[in-house]
């Protein structure tokens, strides 16, 4: 379900009013998917607002307890900011705002979109809210540490079960070996066993495409890697 503050008028004529519901929020402008954990609490400020709540002090604040609502409903922060970066009053001026937005993100992990317009925020949150309703996790924060083998992106594709394209694309997963340098390897040496087989030498002497050879450093790499 998605709640919306009574204060945003002028929004929730953009929304379906039967995926809606509109009533007092404490925090918050928008609430998405709220009804369990991992949902969105959303502020929604326009550029002039932002900038006024910086200068009147209430920027702090609102930040503060949007954190710690998030923080005891185990829900995501999200800052949805309308409008362009030169529709500031001139009191503040673009770049300060921007130095802001980034602290925003970076010292206290709430996310920011950017709209152009109430009528792309509309929009903006009937996507949200669809996302959300496909799947709730999707809004789950990831915690568990980054492994090494996590960042390796395969390629399926429909000759898959080809020997050469395995052969390159094995190759290809090494950090410094580009499909290029894969496929200069493997004509060099088309088989597993060839490949295997020769030397470090051997190796960073195959002279790719461009001209360039190997070298020693991706031969090595290599060499570590499947010996």
């Amino acid at each position: 379900m998605t709640y919306i503050d009574t204060r945003e008028r002028y929004l929730i004529p953009l929304l379906p009013s039967d995926q809606i519901t509109v009533q007092t929020l404490p925090v918050g402008d928008i609430w998405i998917g709220t009804d369990t954990s991992n949902g969105l609490v959303i502020e929604r400020k326009s550029i002039k607002d932002l900038e006024a709540s910086v200068l009147d002090g209430r920027y702090r604040e609102q930040r503060a307890r949007l954190l710690a609502f998030c923080q005891d409903r185990v829900a995501q922060p999200l800052y949805i900011l309308e409008g362009a970066w030169s529709s500031t009053t001139g009191r503040l001026s673009a770049p300060a705002l921007m130095k802001i937005v980034s602290r925003l993100q970076a010292a206290h992990g709430i996310a920011v979109l950017q709209t152009e317009s109430l009528e792309e925020t509309a929009t903006l949150v009937k996507a949200l809210a669809e996302y959300h309703k496909e799947d709730p996790t999707h809004f789950v924060r990831e915690t568990h540490p980054l492994r090494a083998i996590d960042t390796i992106h395969v390629t399926k594709k429909s000759n898959s079960a080809d020997p050469t394209q395995f052969f390159i694309a094995s190759l290809a997963q090494a950090p410094g070996v580009s499909p290029k340098v894969a496929e200069a390897i493997h004509t060099t040496f088309p088989s597993w066993s060839q490949f295997l087989a020769a030397s470090e030498g051997a190796i960073a002497s195959i002279v790719q495409p461009n001209g360039r050879k190997v070298g020693p450093a991706v031969a090595k790499r290599l060499w570590s890697l499947f010996h």
